[in-house]
């Protein structure tokens, strides 16, 4: 009985070698690339084929990402191009170089200043009287005028409103707020006399309000200045400007309050 089962073991076995032989010749039950997970698929392979036939068509990335280029037609020009001749070609390029004609300026009306000279019947040449108006006051009780021209009191020396002293940078603010109330907008009468600038380049006048104030000794008698004595010649007398110098400090007055 053993025999027999050892038989037909044998005979299964045999059976099964000559059908896988038979099934691996005719090709059946043969595993794809695709049916693993290891290595590239030939399902892969073919989609990315795919795109690359396709990209020189309409699509520009990737097949997944759906962005349709539509061809844009090829413009068509009209009549064919006609090329210029060397002649024309050369007109063109001079043309771009030839500047335009030059027109002549137009006349400007000369620039107001308040320096003027005039001469007397004795026959001197002296600075005439100006008259302008005052446009703002600016630091050190410097007036601006409508001319551009910046004009310092003559003999008058002021302190600057940012002065580290506080008391004196207070009455300079009060000074320059009393000026511009009152000279501001208004015109003024301007004495001129040499030396005619100073060092720093501004105009030295005597200023005269419409109401007949002279600026320079109103500044000392309220205590805003003091006396400048290099903005004269050494024959210049200075007896008017000491006299209200002294009449401020004798009173207290503006920057002499702290000699209490």
């Amino acid at each position: 009985m053993s025999r027999w089962r050892r038989c037909v073991k044998l005979f299964v076995f045999f059976v099964v070698l000559v059908a896988m032989d038979l099934f691996s010749t005719l090709g059946w039950g043969q595993a794809s690339r695709s049916d693993f997970a290891i290595g590239p698929s030939r399902k892969a392979d073919e989609v990315y084929t795919r795109h690359a036939a396709q990209r020189r068509q309409t699509y520009e990335l990737s097949p997944f990402i759906v962005t349709h280029i539509v061809p844009q037609p090829t413009p068509v020009a009209d009549s064919a191009p006609q090329r210029f001749s060397d002649l024309e070609y050369s007109r063109l390029i001079l043309s771009t170089l030839v500047l335009p004609p030059l027109q002549p300026l137009s006349e400007r009306e000369p620039r107001r200043s308040i320096i003027r000279t005039e001469t007397t019947p004795e026959g001197l040449v002296r600075y005439a009287e100006a008259e302008a108006e005052v446009i703002d006051v600016l630091n050190r009780c410097v007036l601006l005028f409508e001319t551009g021209e910046q004009v310092r009191l003559r003999g008058v020396r002021c302190y600057s409103s940012r002065d580290p002293d506080r008391v004196i940078a207070y009455y300079m603010r009060e000074a320059t707020r009393r000026l511009r109330e009152m000279t501001r907008g208004q015109k003024v009468r301007i004495q001129l006399d040499d030396p005619l600038r100073d060092l720093d380049g501004n105009i030295l006048g005597v200023v005269m309000t419409p109401s007949g104030v002279e600026l320079n000794r109103f500044v000392l008698e309220q205590g805003y200045g003091y006396v400048e004595p290099s903005d004269f010649y050494p024959y210049h007398d200075l007896t008017p400007y000491y006299k209200a110098e002294s009449k401020a400090r004798q009173a207290f007055r503006g920057i002499w309050s702290h000699q209490k």
